[in-house]
């Protein structure tokens, strides 16, 4: 059977059937093992496996950092054997991440991909997936392949062409040299026929200390210049100082204006409502001014009429006719049953005619006092809506800063271990999601949600969720417990300046 599956060696162990338990000899929870993704239904092959091969202390860690962090990075974990993650250069490959000899040295080596068919059951569908996405891969790494060679030969033909291009340029130089050293061995000469007696040296001596002077002269003026342009650099500094002040100044002032004129428009819609209620009242005494006038001319009227009908009457006769048979009893009869008739009809309408019109008055009186209680309470229901947006504006506004100011801090914060992540806040649905990639190179993944992260992981990106939130919302007192569960001493060391450094702010 070994030959037949071109095996050379396969270890032989000789075992009971009795099944063996490895609780307590596994690695945290959070790692995931071998024994852990297998699915073996014979006792005696999973009994072989944990003994021959430990597959239940081999974690599988499908980043290559990630796995030489856990096995390498501060302390060795605990009942982790070896550790077998992806080969991040070599598509198909592994890589062992382990621990050799009693010394405890530390070991890397690669794992070959799988020749031939698989020997264990595996999901087609899954294995039909990972090979197409191969293929792609090798499609996209041959694409990668041809863009570097095409960028290859141009830099090839980019480099023939300079090549070329500095030959034309040493032998121009070449001539430009040779031309020049000859200018040199002329002026030499020149330089040698020269007779210091003839006064043309000195003339050229009182030319050269001319020149110094000059140039003398021109260094202090440019050393002034410069005394100058700094003088200018710190008025023009102290100037741009003013003007943003001046800014900051007009910035208020438009504000203070701004409120002004809303407030303005306020008053100016109360003056309005005010005006057209004083113009509804000055109609209405109009009115009643008129109505008041009639009803004097109808009364006077009325008391002419009555003067002239008294006046006939008394020309006719100078006293109220009695009826004959009529005796002083009897009047009196008929005027206690004319008061009492009187009495029952003032009864029925509820009191005399003065009560009623008195009642009518005060009725009057309290329904325009209510009426202006009304327009009164309107108005103060305007400007509290008005004032109630305002504040609620001013709120949205506050709200956007403050969860702004959170993302901007919890990027931060992630920022101190190279992590990269986003802070999803939803005030409308009142949720909050956080999304947090731990590797920053990988700029096109949108990030992994709190669940899928590591033990550290979710620890230090809990720590930067907390800071972040404090900060926005300036507790007054702060209280955190275990934060460094699951950490390492890398995140534990950032994890803790940073909640020192906060704490000191």
């Amino acid at each position: 059977m070994l030959r037949q599956h071109k095996m050379g060696w396969c270890q032989v162990a000789i075992v009971n059937h009795e099944p063996l338990d490895p609780t307590g000899h596994e690695p945290d929870p959070q790692y995931l093992t071998i024994l852990r993704v297998l699915d073996i239904e014979n006792e005696l092959i999973k009994k072989h496996l944990i003994i021959s091969q430990g597959i239940d202390q081999s974690i599988l860690v499908p980043n290559r950092s990630d796995g030489t962090r856990i096995m390498f990075d501060g302390p060795r974990p605990v009942n982790v054997r070896q550790c077998f993650c992806i080969n991040d250069k070599k598509r198909g490959w592994g890589l062992r991440l382990g621990y050799m000899g009693h010394q405890g040295n530390r070991e890397m080596s690669p794992v070959k991909p799988p020749q031939g068919k698989s020997r264990m059951k595996t999901d087609i569908e899954s294995q039909i997936a990972y090979q197409k996405e191969t293929l792609t891969q090798l499609e996209r790494e041959r694409n990668s392949l041809e863009n570097e060679c095409r960028k290859v030969e141009e830099s090839l033909s980019r480099c023939g062409q300079t090549i070329t291009t500095r030959k034309r340029d040493h032998q121009r130089l070449k001539i430009a040299l040779q031309q020049a050293e000859q200018r040199v061995d002329d002026l030499n000469a020149e330089l040698d026929s020269f007779n210091v007696e003839d006064g043309r040296l000195d003339g050229l001596r009182q030319s050269l200390a001319e020149a110094e002077q000059e140039r003398s002269i021109l260094e202090e003026s440019y050393g002034n210049m410069a005394l100058e342009k700094d003088n200018l650099n710190k008025k023009s500094a102290e100037e741009k100082r003013t003007l943003s002040a001046l800014r900051e100044q007009i910035e208020e002032q438009e504000t203070n204006l701004r409120k002004i004129r809303l407030r303005r428009k306020n008053l100016d819609s109360v003056r309005n409502m005010a005006l057209t209620a004083k113009n509804l009242a000055i109609t209405q005494i109009e009115e009643s001014r008129q109505e008041k006038e009639k009803a004097q001319r109808k009364y006077a009227q009325q008391a002419e009429q009555v003067a002239e009908f008294t006046r006939e009457a008394n020309r006719i006769c100078g006293r109220i006719p009695v009826d004959p048979g009529n005796t002083p009893a009897s009047l009196d009869a008929k005027l206690n049953r004319l008061e009492q008739q009187l009495q029952m009809y003032q009864k029925r309408q509820g009191g005399t005619d003065e009560e009623i019109h008195d009642a009518a008055h005060e009725a009057r009186r309290v329904y325009q006092a209510a009426k202006a209680s009304r327009q009164e309470l309107l108005e103060l229901l305007a400007l509290l809506k008005q004032s109630f947006l305002k504040r609620v504006a001013m709120f949205r506004r506050f709200q956007s800063s403050i969860s702004a100011r959170s993302r901007i801090n919890f990027n931060y914060l992630l920022s101190e271990r190279a992590f990269r992540g986003k802070l999803t806040i939803d005030h409308i649905n009142k949720k909050l999601d956080v999304h947090v990639e731990p590797d920053e190179t990988a700029k096109g993944s949108k990030g992994r949600q709190t669940k899928t992260l590591s033990g550290g992981e979710k620890s230090f990106s809990s720590i930067c969720l907390l800071l972040s939130l404090w900060e926005a919302m300036g507790a007054p007192l702060r209280c955190l417990d275990e934060y460094d569960v699951f950490m390492d001493d890398v995140n534990r060391d950032v994890s803790t300046r940073m909640i020192v450094s906060s704490s000191s702010v």
